[in-house]
């Protein structure tokens, strides 16, 4: 056995990456509340905003909910929301969207057939340039000085305001309007709890982005305001926003999500700053584009296999943004930066590889790794049974769908069929590779028996028949190993999947099979 086949033997396991997880999934009853008064905060601001501005009112359409919480890839506590306010322009659907820098559209307006309203409104008339150019920054503008002009401030001088509920004259919370990038945001505090809330202007179109990569329109897809200062009119540049394509690919891969929280775990431990959370997405986005995500492979070994994937992107420099790739995600980056998370990402990967139980002290931090052997002794003095309900205590964000005891009796049941299929598959297959090594051994008896004629015309002949057959047997012979090998895999992965059936699912189990994230 070569050391690639070692490694992948000692990968095959998924109880490290499973002790990782309690740390990485969300915890069930302190994001439930965060997600209540969220949903509360979320309702109060649009009403605020639609009473206080008229052009916010007229065109405002919905709010999409963005980010890593509702892709299901976000690590730690739920304490940032993304809104996207998205807003319907007049005239919105007849633009020309122009290609821009790599990464960015432009919005161009035919100025000889748009509707009055784009000169007769004060507001409008501001937002188009000179060229007819939708202008990000004039949009931008308009969009910081209404919410500070409809979220009225507690006091004089100071940007802090109450939140009120529908129902009650008691102030909700606190919030406090902080400038971050393109996003306008919210720090909202209860007392008893702090989150951010980024709110997003953004434009929705349902015409074909200029993209030669883009297949096909299923979804809409938006353009975002981002402030730009350098480079070709910046303030013509909108920023591409292909959310709910980028959720959905995600969503048809169902190892993906764990592995991505997992990197992202690892990226905090280690403080590596310059790997944004969409750096790591688009990495996947790239691999399953190009269908090189086995899904029948382990947890652990899709980790290392893409751990490895970042490494290549490290040592090339080179992260293409996945809807246009003339756009490097990378291309900010310094030398220096790139050279030192890259040195220690290959560090770590050698280490996993020749032995995995040293993943808890690259992706577990002191405090953790404390905790964690605290949990594996009280494990140890305690019955299964009790060890079971408790493994799964860092649980879900909203109420779980719980199954009966005989609904789990029988899945139990079904995965142990599975696991015994298996292993008769295994033995039979086992038995063909050994029935397959005999004839092989005949073969070559009866080659050794055979009288050849010695001409040089026959001898060649023969020699390459037997060099055919051989080939075959060979190839025959690697083809059934490796289906054992798969086998093998598919019984552990069962074993872990009857242990995880036996405790309590957790929340990404449950955002699967489509609760809704807010009622």
């Amino acid at each position: 056995m070569n050391g690639d086949e070692q490694n992948k033997k000692k990968l095959r396991s998924d109880a490290m990456f499973g002790k990782i997880n309690q740390f990485v999934t969300l915890q069930k009853d302190e994001t439930a509340k965060y997600n209540s008064l969220f949903t509360k905060v979320t309702e109060s601001i649009v009403s605020i905003l639609k009473e206080k501005d008229e052009v916010f009112k007229k065109y405002y359409r919905n709010t999409m909910y963005a980010g890593s919480f509702y892709k299901q890839t976000r690590v730690g506590q739920p304490k940032e929301f993304d809104l996207n306010l998205i807003l319907c322009l007049p005239d919105i659907d007849s633009v020309k969207i122009e290609k821009g820098r790599p990464g960015f559209a432009k919005i161009k307006f035919d100025e000889r057939k748009i509707s009055s309203v784009w000169t007769e409104h004060k507001v409008l008339n501001k937002w188009l340039d000179s060229e007819g150019y939708l202008d990000n920054g004039k949009l931008r503008g308009w969009f910081e000085g209404m919410v500070k002009k409809s979220l009225n401030p507690s006091e004089k001088n100071s940007n802090k305001f109450r939140i009120y509920s529908k129902d009650s004259s008691s102030p909700l919370c606190e919030a406090e309007i902080k400038k971050s990038g393109p996003a306008f945001t919210l720090i909202v505090n209860d007392g008893s709890m702090e989150f951010a809330v980024d709110l997003v202007p953004v434009l929705e179109f349902s015409q074909s982005p200029p993209l030669s990569n883009f297949e096909k329109l299923k979804e809409p897809w938006h353009l975002v305001p981002k402030p730009l200062k350098n480079g070709d009119v910046p303030n013509q540049n909108w920023r591409y926003c292909f959310y709910h394509y980028e959720k959905e690919m995600l969503k048809k891969n169902g190892k993906v999500k764990p592995i991505i929280r997992h990197i992202k775990k690892l990226r905090d431990t280690q403080n590596w700053s310059i790997l944004a959370s969409y750096y790591i997405e688009t990495l996947f986005f790239h691999v399953l584009s190009k269908n090189d995500f086995d899904q029948n492979e382990s947890q652990t070994r899709l980790l290392v296999y893409m751990l490895k994937e970042l490494s290549k992107a490290f040592k090339s420099g080179l992260l293409n943004y996945f809807w246009d790739k003339t756009f490097n995600l990378f291309g900010e980056l310094t030398e220096d930066q790139i050279v030192g998370v890259q040195n220690r990402l290959d560090k770590i990967i050698k280490e996993i590889e020749a032995d995995p139980t040293t993943m808890t002290q690259y992706f577990l931090t002191k405090e953790e790794q404390k905790k964690l052997k605290e949990i594996e002794e009280k494990e140890k003095t305690q019955p299964k049974k009790e060890v079971n309900d408790k493994t799964n205590g860092l649980s879900s964000t909203f109420p779980l769908i719980r199954e009966t005891k005989s609904e789990k009796n029988k899945k139990i049941i079904q995965e142990s069929e599975n696991r015994e299929t298996s292993k008769n598959e295994i033995k039979a297959l086992k038995e063909m590779v050994l029935s397959l090594k005999a004839e092989f051994k005949d073969f070559k008896n009866s080659i050794k028996q055979k009288p050849i004629d010695q001409t040089p015309e026959t001898e060649g002949t023969d020699e390459k028949e037997m060099k055919k057959l051989l080939l075959l047997l060979i190839n025959e012979v690697k083809q059934l190993k490796l289906n054992v090998g798969r086998l093998e895999t598919k019984i552990d992965q069962t074993n872990e999947q009857i242990k995880n059936i036996k405790s309590q699912s957790t929340f990404f189990d449950v955002m699967e099979t489509g609760v809704p994230l807010l009622n």
